[in-house]
């Protein structure tokens, strides 16, 4: 049996689709602006609040990689940008980009061991992470959560599994 022998192939493999979740970024496709807004009766969040708020985090932890280090927003509400159906496409766009990002950071196996903030004090003792652990927790693990979430509305949207494929048990 071959295993994965390091914490890089970890990453990446959870980056890019872990076996028990689909791709982050196949959850947001083949959706429309107006389907992306709609909240759901009893959701707190549209699938566009959702991705918002993932890009939020994901922009926060690769500009900390970056060498550009942001405070820990001062409430939580700050981390749910308010969205319309016209940012969508946008908002998509900013999110496959990030996990670009975040997929080329993880494929440096110097880069991830670095810390994430040495000079800085960010909050949550995000500065404590190292680059591979802020990927793997902020990105890899929060997108996959709220990934979850989000195929949960499209399910409630009657808008899942998208016609290129997504897990449907």
């Amino acid at each position: 049996m071959d295993y994965i022998e390091s914490p890089k192939g970890t990453l990446i493999r959870l980056l890019l689709e872990g076996v028990g979740f689909t791709h982050p970024a196949k959850a947001v496709a083949e959706l429309s602006g107006a389907q992306a807004t709609v909240k759901p009766e009893g959701s707190p969040h549209s699938v566009a609040d959702i991705l918002a708020h993932m890009n939020f985090w994901q922009d926060f932890t690769l500009s900390a990689i970056a060498g550009e280090p942001k405070s820990v927003p001062a409430k939580a509400a700050l981390g749910w940008p308010a969205v319309s159906e016209n940012d969508w496409d946008a908002l998509v766009e900013v999110f496959t980009k990030g996990l670009e990002q975040a997929l080329r950071y993880a494929e440096d196996e110097a880069l991830l061991t670095r810390p994430l903030s040495p000079s800085k004090k960010i909050g949550f003792g995000f500065e404590k992470n190292t680059v591979g652990s802020a990927l793997t927790e902020i990105i890899a693990f929060h997108n996959a959560h709220h990934s979850g979430q989000i195929i949960l509305l499209r399910r409630m949207l009657d808008a899942w599994p998208p016609e290129g494929g997504g897990m449907t048990w």
